[in-house]
């Protein structure tokens, strides 16, 4: 069988090849073609040449070629002056130009993937600043995805600023040893090119980029840590960095840590005590909302770790400090009691925000947790069972007498995982379970003990059956196997050729044998996949914080969750299973309460909105300060400016716009009455509609109408009854709501509406709901209850009652969907607003049950709006999610717990 990775130079030959082709001539029948004409190289390489291998390399190449990736968005200060384009040409880029290789023919990463990685890095070292001016400080922001390439991305930039001219970097990892030296090892790859090892100089061996320099001409960058060890001052005395006098580039990998940070500059201030160092320093701040941001609450107080970060880099007369991260939450909410303090010194990205796309082969937030989303039911699972045994908030301590049931069917859907990746001929690539149930580590002990005992029973019993023709029938342990594999594997639509019982059953032994047990925190250390290259390894990795952020497991295809935290960027960087899964992404399972899959699909709302108003104000041509008060003063974080919230009615005053905006009823009210009277205020309203529009120049559904006058849509937002928490929609006394207000705001515009009823692709026809017509009722089964019964959130934790598409309805068909993403960029597209009814039948509320609910896409407005002043009660009042009661708010305390 041939191992597409055990033959590197077969791989980069083919590439070269594929790559001469012009981009519509790389259609699989001509990469087959090339391939088989490419038989010689086989030969050369001791490969035997046969079907099945040219069958895996042209998969191989047909989704490298595939793969597509849009260049980010950005939002500059206006003092930035772009340097990076005149001086090019004058750079050497040597440092760059071997990591690009080593990513072309080592990491074999897409070619669109590479190139626009170059382009992103080269507008992010632009805006960081020329290296040879004579002073400057500069502050940015990258965000990403959660396990999406940051790390490549901010590599690429140490090379190009090492190219360009910086001397001294500085990257911050988290605040983990694991994490640490996991960085420590992918910056000796990707920019030192050797094993970082102090007393060995250029004697050591090769690694990574090294071995893609052009000609023997090296250059070797300068360390001040190493895989072993952190910054101290001992070594950096011992071994001899030379500050004063730098003809390479120095780069430090430290840990976020307070007396690291000190130390770091202790040593700064041995040779230039007064500050004034003239080297260009470039400081990256990886996961830069965790510990990076000053949370003391107390004006002119400032915390130990951002305190060390803006002391270091006050310390030279050139500092760029560039922020990455995936939930820059932190980053951009700073306390608004004082504008100024975005432009001052702290760290907020007062020159720059950069947003990464993601290549369109991630496995992403969006394509699990969104109702709409393509792996959402493949691969996600709702154990309900752990509660008794292991609930989700306990104490340090708890006893631990046995595991969930899902919880072993977890451990063995990960073992029938690697039978399937046997066969499949990726048995030699890492394979990780990772199980994450509590931030103690005195409960993660005993949990990683139970699994190591439920793993040795099952190994032995498999050992004695599994080679036994009746051994489903004799082995309570094979049955279940068997049962799950049908279940998961077979039993789905995920598309994929699954291997046949017998196959997998032969391979069981083989699974099971090579799989350990690894306890992933301060105490149990990092997982060494490094040393596992040829074989791969092959690991149950429990943990807590150590596991929650930053580190990557390598080959993760099987998650159990069973947490609870307090914020956004805690809750998305647990998602350690986001990433890339070429060939196996069918086969990934997560295990995660039913309350943690509402929270994730609304923060995947939060985060792919807020990304998506970089992407508008970069079209505005706005500023980060000017992005940061913005986001401010969204709808979504609604700003109270006087009493207490605690009272029973508070004043507040808001300046609100619905620019661009789909606005959404995604709550309603579980009394049959008041539902009855919605669907007849509805069924009134079509009534009065008329016929349908024949209009096929636009998207839209085949209910669907047009030129609607703005009074009649008024009035039916006006007695629609829409819960208190659809703040914008809700009804107050009075007779006014935001959105109403909005409307009378604007008595010159939007003047003329769409109005479309969308519909199931599938289902029955109901004949009932607008009586002369049908309808295909589409189904929300992933509601939730609220108050007490009293309201049900149409699709859990989320703030939607639309799918994602429903945002086209109503533009031109000479506008190319593909290129409309998020909401605002259809509405932004949008000459007239348009109002969807929602029609759906909700599985907790009772299968016949018919309820409605109703959105609105507004196009752009060039009307000021004026601030408005409202009473609101206290649950009009609250912010988001995180007011639930039942939210855990006790963060992760890494000097405490698992560090």
């Amino acid at each position: 069988m041939f191992e597409i990775d055990k033959y590197p130079e077969i791989i980069s030959f083919f590439q070269q090849m594929i790559q001469k082709q012009e981009t519509q001539q790389r259609t699989p029948e001509k990469i087959r073609e090339i391939i088989q004409n490419g038989k010689a190289i086989f030969a050369l390489t001791n490969a035997e040449y046969s079907e099945d291998a040219v069958e895996k390399l042209a998969r191989h190449f047909e989704q490298q070629f595939e793969v597509q990736q849009s260049f980010g968005s950005a939002i500059v200060s206006e003092t930035h002056k772009p340097w990076l384009v005149q001086k090019k040409a004058e750079i050497d880029f040597y440092f760059w130009d071997r990591f690009r290789r080593y990513l072309e023919q080592g990491v074999r990463l897409p070619p669109q993937v590479i190139m626009t990685l170059d382009q992103d890095t080269d507008s992010i070292l632009d805006y960081a600043g020329d290296p040879s001016v004579q002073k400057f400080q500069r502050r940015g922001m990258v965000v990403g995805h959660v396990q999406s390439g940051k790390t490549s991305s901010y590599s690429s930039l140490i090379c190009k600023a090492a190219d360009a001219g910086y001397k001294v970097i500085i990257l911050l990892t988290g605040i983990t040893n694991s994490l640490r030296r996991q960085t420590q090892d992918r910056i000796d790859h990707a920019f030192i090119g050797r094993r970082a090892e102090f007393g060995k100089g250029i004697k050591s061996e090769k690694i990574g980029a090294a071995l893609y320099a052009s000609n023997g001409d090296d250059k070797w960058p300068l360390f001040g840590t190493t895989l072993a060890q952190d910054f101290s001052l001992k070594s950096a005395n011992s071994f001899g960095v030379p500050i004063q006098s730098l003809d390479q580039p120095v780069i430090f990998t430290t840990k976020k840590n307070p007396s690291t940070l000190a130390n770091l500059l202790e040593w700064l201030k041995l040779y230039y005590p007064n500050g004034g160092i003239d080297h260009p320093l470039l400081l990256i701040d990886d996961e830069a909302d965790n510990a990076s941001i000053n949370t003391k609450k107390q004006k002119g107080e400032v915390t130990r770790i951002n305190e060390g970060i803006r002391a270091i880099l006050n310390q030279f007369n050139k500092a760029s400090y560039v922020a990455y991260t995936a939930t820059p939450f932190a980053n951009i909410f700073i306390s608004p009691d004082s504008s100024d303090e975005m432009s001052s010194q702290d760290l907020f990205p007062s020159d720059f925000i950069k947003v990464l796309e993601a290549p369109d082969n991630y496995v992403g937030p969006s394509r699990i947790f969104s109702h709409d989303g393509d792996l959402s039911s493949l691969m996600v699972r709702e154990p309900n069972d752990y509660e008794d045994i292991l609930p989700v908030k306990h104490k340090n301590h708890t006893e631990i007498d046995e595991l969930p049931k899902s919880l072993e069917e977890a451990v063995i859907v990960f073992i029938l995982v690697r039978c399937i990746r046997i066969i499949n001929g990726d048995g030699h690539k890492h394979c990780t379970m990772m199980v994450n149930v509590s931030r103690f580590n005195s409960v993660q002990d005993a949990v990683s003990g139970k699994i190591h005992q439920y793993l040795t029973r099952l190994s032995d019993d498999v050992k004695l059956h599994s080679h036994s023709i009746s051994g489903e029938r004799n082995s309570q342990f094979l049955k279940e196997i068997y049962d799950l594999f049908e279940r998961e594997f077979v039993d789905t639509d995920s598309g994929e050729v699954i291997p046949d019982w017998s196959s997998v059953k032969a391979t069981l032994v083989k699974a099971v044998s090579t799989i350990s047990i690894q306890i992933v925190n301060m105490r149990g250390g990092g997982i060494e996949y490094d040393k596992h290259e040829e074989t791969g390894l092959h690991v149950i990795a429990v943990g807590g914080l150590a596991l929650s952020r930053g580190l990557t497991l390598e080959g993760l295809c099987v998650s159990y969750i069973l947490r609870n935290p307090s914020a956004y960027d805690t809750l998305m960087q647990m998602g350690r299973w986001f990433g890339y899964r070429p060939r196996y992404e069918h086969l990934c399972r997560l295990y995660i309460p039913d309350f943690a899959r509402d929270y994730y699909e609304y923060i995947t709302y939060a985060t792919d909105e807020l990304r998506s108003e970089i992407k508008l104000m970069e079209s505005e041509g706005k500023t980060p300060k000017e992005f940061g008060l913005k986001v401010r003063e969204h709808p979504a974080a609604i700003r109270i400016t006087a009493a207490n919230k605690m009272s029973a009615a508070v004043p507040i005053s808001l300046s609100i716009s619905f620019e661009k905006k789909h606005v959404e009823g995604h709550a309603i009210f579980t009394s049959e009455s008041i539902n009855f009277k919605n669907l007849n205020l509805v069924k009134n309203f079509v009534r009065e509609l008329g016929p349908t529009s024949d209009k096929h120049s636009h998207y839209r559904p085949r209910l669907f109408w047009d030129n609607v006058d703005k009074s009649t849509v008024r009035e039916l937002l006006s007695k629609f009854h829409f819960p208190d928490i659809c703040k914008e929609l809700s009804v107050r006394n009075g007779g006014t709501s935001l959105v109403l207000d909005y409307l009378d705001d604007r008595p010159d515009e939007l003047l003329d509406w769409d109005v479309c009823v969308p519909e199931s692709n599938s289902g029955e026809e109901d004949f009932n709901t607008l009586e002369a017509l049908t309808l295909k009722l589409r189904k929300r089964i992933s509601g939730k209850l609220e108050q007490s019964g009293k309201i049900y959130r149409i699709t859990g934790k989320s703030n939607r009652v639309a799918d994602r598409r429903d945002s086209l309805f109503g533009l031109n068909k000479s506008i190319n969907e593909k290129d409309l993403k998020a909401d605002w960029e259809c509405n932004s597209k949008r000459t007239r607003p348009i109002l969807i009814l929602h029609y759906f039948q909700a599985a907790m509320l009772g299968e016949k049950e018919t309820c409605v609910s109703l959105s609105v896409c507004f196009p752009g407005t060039s009307t000021y709006s004026p601030e408005r002043k409202y009473m609101a009660n206290e649950v009009w009042s609250q912010l988001n999610l995180f007011d639930d009661p039942d939210f855990d708010d006790t963060d992760d305390d890494m000097e405490t717990y698992d560090a």
